[in-house]
């Protein structure tokens, strides 16, 4: 008998009479229904567990399946995505799928530590177009004794396939949109309270850039979801978020002089950044100089006291500098893109 069970059971303790509900209690019979009471109290109080992990591949939830339940050993493990992760507990992974409407194919992964678990659930953000899960998250929240869940957000390709597929698909981004978090948090208390046989005592959301944006919306939506949350630089202005993407793609592809390698950029900005505070924006109006145009209108970066280091980069300064005379648009306002 599961202690929450047994709790129920025992509820009806005889008071000041011997006599409830039809039955009659000796006083031997009192002495022995509280020594089960105050043990069944004590199950409850503590995290229990179900009989094992594997136990969960058999639960049944609302619109999801269980598609594995399983008990991986402390140290490291290794997820689908391929990189290592180190130092985990021991834990109970349960991976799910969830499909509240026709089209919906949410994934949804969660880690529950099989000891010394700190009463507490955290459900986790993505980043991006997602469609994937964030174990890193999830070893994150393992880590420090919380079950921990994430989700694909229902986003995941099949190979050689791109979010194209996803065009003329409502319900799919209704699903990225906020139905996905909200469906991983209720799939995960479900399968926490199963594992752990109590709910959690407290429950948190922390996500940042997409995971940011999923934060504000469960605020928003679904407040009785978290008892708190963490949302860190979201994306929720998707309209400016993606137009900046595209500027951004677009000034760089323009011709190929126009690409500048990774080392060249973090140069280059870093060169501005010194010059001012790190929040200014700025824009080219000459093609070896940066005006910045925020906090700092009069400070300047001469490309030219870059050459050394660009040299060493790309080679050819004057050619360097050509490119510079695209690329560094960059840092401009988004305009027509055929003005680029």
């Amino acid at each position: 008998m599961q202690p929450r069970l047994l709790l129920s059971t025992l509820s009806f303790v005889p008071g000041a009479s011997d006599e409830m509900n039809g039955c009659l209690f000796t006083d031997k019979t009192r002495r022995s229904l509280l020594v089960l009471t105050a043990a069944g109290l004590t199950l409850f109080a503590l995290p229990g567990f179900a009989s094992n992990c594997e136990d969960l591949a058999t639960l049944h939830l609302p619109h999801t399946t269980i598609t594995k339940a399983e008990v991986v050993n402390g140290g490291t493990f290794t997820p689908p995505t391929g990189q290592a992760l180190a130092d985990l507990p021991a834990f109970c992974r349960v991976t799910a799928v969830a499909r509240p409407s026709a089209d919906s194919d949410i994934v949804v992964e969660i880690w529950m530590p099989e000891s010394n678990w700190n009463l507490r659930f955290e459900g986790t953000g993505n980043g991006g177009f997602a469609g994937k899960i964030s174990y890193g998250a999830l070893a994150e929240g393992v880590r420090r004794h919380y079950a921990v869940a994430n989700t694909d957000m229902g986003m995941a390709t099949p190979p050689g396939a791109n979010a194209s597929i996803f065009i003329n698909r409502p319900e799919r981004w209704m699903d990225w949109g906020y139905r996905s978090t909200h469906e991983m948090t209720v799939v995960a208390k479900q399968v926490l309270r199963t594992y752990y046989t109590r709910e959690a005592v407290h429950s948190y959301f922390v996500g940042c850039s997409t995971g940011g944006e999923q934060a504000l919306v469960e605020s928003q939506r679904y407040p009785d979801d978290y008892d708190g949350i963490v949302g860190g630089a979201p994306a929720q202005n998707r309209t400016g978020v993606h137009v900046s993407i595209l500027w951004n793609f677009a000034v760089n592809e323009r011709t190929p002089a126009s690409y500048l390698p990774a080392a060249a950029r973090s140069l280059l900005t870093q060169a501005v950044i010194n010059a001012g505070d790190g929040e200014t924006m700025f824009d080219c109006t000459r093609c070896d100089h940066f005006v910045l145009i925020h906090r700092h209108p009069a400070a300047t970066v001469n490309i030219n006291d870059q050459r050394d280091g660009l040299r060493n980069i790309v080679g050819d300064v004057k050619i360097q500098l050509e490119r510079m005379t695209i690329n560094v648009r960059i840092f401009d306002v988004p305009q027509n893109i055929h003005s680029v």
